[in-house]
């Protein structure tokens, strides 16, 4: 449906007792958000003056306390409390912030508004939050404090591989691939796979009709091939490397051609940077990006986006912008049947790590990425959840966009503004190896 299955219910384990795991599906948290109570009508950041309204018809606000925050770089810097939201029912009122939490924002601010229970209901306990609103401050651009390493750059060509190093860490670009096969810090190789384009997900639900048109033009066994590779510059301190591939399935016309360009900047690490032309006839896509597996026990994710919950162009009300942390294993969905989930858009940069920090970071602008231990071809072949097999190594996506999720399962076709019709793509990111504690993620933005 709508809302995709219920997941399965897993079990955590407490001296030796079992309960049933209690975390509400991501689509219930979504439909409360859209059910919220309070909604913002508008902010003026100059007065700090804030107009609220009040969405229930019966009765007022007085049961709702606003706690404010002002969080940069996904830490609270400022906040506010106004107990007792005593706004009548159906109507607006206006309140007035203190301005100084406005004043001198630097990195990436926002102002998170929290709706919370100040009393309990059979349905909810004192202190429930019962519906969030954020809005993006403007702020002023950061300098990065963190120290680049400017050794010049070494390049390495044996006819079949390209070696960039850069200090401690070392890139290999594959000729006959057109593809990065290799990231290595201090010898150790952090990659298991090419970081290969990608246009495929797992269907939904609600994909149930459209994913016959994408499988019908191959979507879903997708590869590419090289026409051209060359280095294309070549100095101290960068180095450029080309590659000319055309993405499709055999025996269907090309999904796309593509230009895919490879930058390494002395202590910056390697920049994607890919334009596609995408061929007219197509449906719209259901997704586009980069996917590779990063080695065993790189289990620790952080990322700086929409979260905590899923987030596509049209399901992603209950997830906000902010730092997140969680573990590979447990940024998953467990739907009975196995499909596309856990996306999130808007990303500056995810970060994928080892026990002891060591692990690839990639940075951007208003990214997609999704990571799980399943590929999305596991999920598509895959009939229940509980035959799901996890894989060692974790596999993650970087993604331009998504298409939306929709409803036609059971209602109308994806809303135009949702699809990803887009017919020139031009997308890039930057990867590196990093080892937490030697830089802050924040910095790697303004390399």
């Amino acid at each position: 449906g709508d809302f995709g299955d219920i997941p399965n219910s897993s079990n955590f384990c407490v001296d030796g007792m079992v309960y049933p795991d209690r975390r509400p599906h991501s689509s219930l948290v979504e439909y409360k958000q859209v059910l919220r109570p309070c909604r913002l009508v508008s902010f003026d950041c100059e007065t700090g003056r804030l107009k609220l309204r009040n969405m229930r018809t019966f009765t007022d606000l007085s049961d709702i306390d606003l706690y404010v925050n002002v969080r940069r770089n996904g830490k609270v810097i400022a906040e506010q409390r106004i107990c007792s939201l005593k706004i009548a029912p159906g109507s607006v009122r206006t309140y007035s912030l203190d301005r100084t939490m406005f004043e001198n924002l630097s990195g990436i601010c926002t102002l998170d508004l929290s709706f919370v229970s100040s009393v309990s209901h059979p349905w909810s306990e004192v202190g429930y939050e019962v519906g969030k609103e954020q809005i993006i401050l403007e702020s002023h651009a950061e300098s990065a404090v963190c120290e680049h390493n400017r050794k010049p750059l070494g390049c390495s060509d044996d006819g079949r591989t390209v070696t960039v190093t850069d200090g401690e860490n070392s890139y290999a670009v594959d000729r006959l691939s057109g593809l990065v096969a290799s990231i290595k810090m201090s010898g150790r190789e952090l990659l298991c796979s090419t970081i290969g384009l990608n246009v495929w997900r797992a269907p939904t639900d609600n994909d149930m009709y459209v994913r016959r048109d994408w499988q019908w033009h191959m979507m879903h066994v997708a590869h590419t091939s090289c026409r051209s590779f060359g280095i294309t510059e070549k100095s101290e301190n960068k180095i450029v490397v080309e590659a000319t591939l055309i993405l499709g399935g055999d025996g269907k016309l090309p999904i796309a051609n593509v230009k895919q360009k490879y930058v390494f900047e002395a202590g910056k690490g390697l920049r994607l940077v890919c334009h596609a032309d995408v061929r007219e006839g197509l449906p719209p896509l259901p997704r586009f990006g980069w996917q590779f597996r990063v080695v065993k026990d790189a289990e620790y994710l952080s990322y700086f986006g929409m979260g905590p919950y899923e987030s596509y162009p049209d399901k992603r009300q209950a997830s906000s912008l902010g730092f997140y942390e969680s573990t590979v294993t447990d940024h998953f969905e467990h739907y009975i049947r196995p499909q596309e989930n856990m996306a999130h858009a808007d990303c500056r940069f995810m970060r994928v790590c080892d026990v002891s920090g060591n692990g690839i970071i990639v940075t951007g602008d208003n990214f997609s990425f999704n990571c799980s231990h399943f590929t999305p071809e596991q999920l598509t072949n895959t009939a229940h959840d509980f035959e799901l097999k996890p894989l060692e190594e974790t596999v993650v996506n970087i993604d331009y966009r998504h298409a939306g999720i929709g409803s036609n399962s059971c209602g109308p076709t994806l809303n135009e503004k949702c699809a990803l019709r887009d017919r020139v793509i031009d997308f890039e990111v930057g990867i590196r190896p990093t080892r937490i504690g030697d830089n802050d993620p924040f910095d790697e933005l303004n390399r």
